[in-house]
């Protein structure tokens, strides 16, 4: 899907370089467009952590019907507060699990707003999780929990960092939209014929996330 944004923001440059059509005029008018489409990518590709990915689109609907001149509201003084709302109910929702450093939860349920997280997660059943940071990072470290059969990790780090530690056993598989961002995996193979696995899904907006051993 990113790939095929791309490709279609090249085109219309190019077809304004050949004089067919306007792209200030465009970009003036549906502009608004591609961050409803990054919210939309970020939330099909982490819907459990669907709260900042809807409040993007929101603030993309509402940049787009003001230059189609639908609403006449001011949508910058509308943005924060839908922002702010956004991110309060990301942490009201969530419960907070990450109260303590040393922690064992099966399912692991991590978010940063404008603050940072050190986790040491020691579960002997770990089923996955959703982490979220932004404007902020989180270091969560899995290397004493368990896998008792294959796990699911959904991230999103806006503005933020996200490092994440797991054992060597692992057999780690990584899918995700970086946005002016990017997902390094530096953890080694594991030796055994049938590893457990742990599937990372991201979605970093000028952010970053680490994986290793």
């Amino acid at each position: 899907m990113f790939g095929s944004l791309l490709v279609a923001v090249g085109a219309v440059f190019l077809l304004n370089a050949l004089g067919i059509i306007d792209v200030s005029t465009l970009i003036s008018n549906w502009g608004p467009l591609l961050i409803i489409v990054v919210g939309l990518i970020s939330l099909a590709n982490n819907p459990r952590a669907f709260i900042v990915p809807v409040a993007i689109i929101a603030i993309g609907a509402l940049l787009l019907l003001n230059s189609l001149d639908i609403i006449e509201a001011n949508v910058w003084q509308l943005i924060w507060p839908i922002a702010i709302i956004g991110f309060g109910l990301s942490l009201l929702i969530r419960r907070s699990k990450q109260s303590g450093k040393s922690v064992s939860h099966d399912d692991l349920d991590a978010t940063v707003v404008f603050s940072g997280l050190e986790m040491n997660n020691s579960s002997d059943n770990f089923k996955g999780g959703v982490i979220t940071a932004i404007f902020g990072g989180a270091e969560i470290d899995l290397r004493n929990s368990k896998l008792q059969g294959d796990a699911t990790i959904e991230v999103f780090a806006a503005f933020g960092g996200i490092e994440l530690k797991v054992p060597k056993e692992w057999d780690i598989h990584v899918s995700g939209i970086p946005v002016f961002g990017g997902i390094e995996d530096g953890t080694s193979k594991p030796e055994a014929d049938s590893p457990p696995r742990l599937y990372l899904k991201g979605t970093c907006l000028f952010g970053g996330v680490e994986i290793s051993n």
